[in-house]
């Protein structure tokens, strides 16, 4: 072999060792974990979300931030941080995996305010483990 493609072949394997002890490293990744759809409701038994919205009805009472997920251990968290219209102090809610994932499963956060929240643009950031994986903005309509 010519030292040219002694080279090549070395930095390919180089970025291929490379590549595979970032991935042993990192385990639990970003790809395990999909992307905001933020929705009216969630399905019973699936809570896989029934719509993807970015602009909510005046009126809305509720505003769910739904994850697809896979392979993750039991215990992990996710945080959900909601900026509301009028500046107030963010909302943080926090959900926990009650055991080992395998397969697809969604999760979600969700806004509440029993007289309809207020209009305007909002903004929720989901943090896995403390560390940002996702953030989307979203309108509540005036009445």
């Amino acid at each position: 072999m010519r030292p040219r493609n002694l080279i090549a072949l070395g930095v390919i394997v180089l970025v291929i060792a490379a590549s595979a002890l970032a991935l042993t490293l990192l385990g639990e990744g970003e790809d395990n974990i999909g992307e905001i759809v933020l929705a009216s409701d969630v399905a019973d038994g699936t809570n896989a979300p029934v719509d993807d919205l970015d602009s909510f009805p005046g009126g809305t009472t509720e505003v769910y931030a739904a994850l697809l997920v896979r392979e993750l251990d039991a215990g992990a968290t996710f945080e959900f941080r909601w900026q509301g219209a009028a500046d107030e102090e963010p909302l943080e809610t926090q959900y926990s995996l009650p055991a080992d994932i395998e397969e697809e499963t969604w999760v979600y956060g969700v806004l509440r305010h029993d007289d309809g929240l207020p209009p305007g643009e909002y903004m929720v950031e989901v943090r896995h483990q403390g560390e940002l994986v996702d953030s989307r903005a979203f309108r509540v309509a005036d009445e």
